[in-house]
């Protein structure tokens, strides 16, 4: 199991991403194959969803999205690398899965 507190990613002299601890909490992880996909296929359909991907108006909100505009794509993108590390392959969870885990069921 992992459990991470708090993440920096360090770009040279140029740039610095800092991260904490968010969404999925702690992970029993099986297998890492395919959890960099499934992140990212659960942030863009979290970034759909909210109306911040799709068009020029929805780019135009995207641009002036805050934190709290976006972390519910993050917190979709987190539950589902979560469930992909979870178990063999690169197995991503259906959105069934996702609506269960929310409603606490999972």
């Amino acid at each position: 199991m992992f459990d991470l507190g708090l993440v920096v990613l360090v770009y040279g002299d140029a740039a610095a991403i800092v991260g904490f601890e968010a969404g999925c909490g702690k992970v029993e992880v099986v297998d890492t194959v395919g959890a960099g996909d499934s992140f990212m296929a659960g942030l863009v359909s979290g970034l759909l969803d909210a109306g911040l991907l799709g068009g020029i108006e929805a780019r135009e909100r995207l641009r002036s999205a805050s934190l709290v505009d976006v972390l519910p794509a993050v917190d979709r993108a987190l539950a589902c690398a979560a469930v992909t590390v979870s178990r063999a392959g690169a197995n991503p969870p259906r959105q069934a899965e996702l609506q269960e885990r929310d409603a606490g069921h999972l």
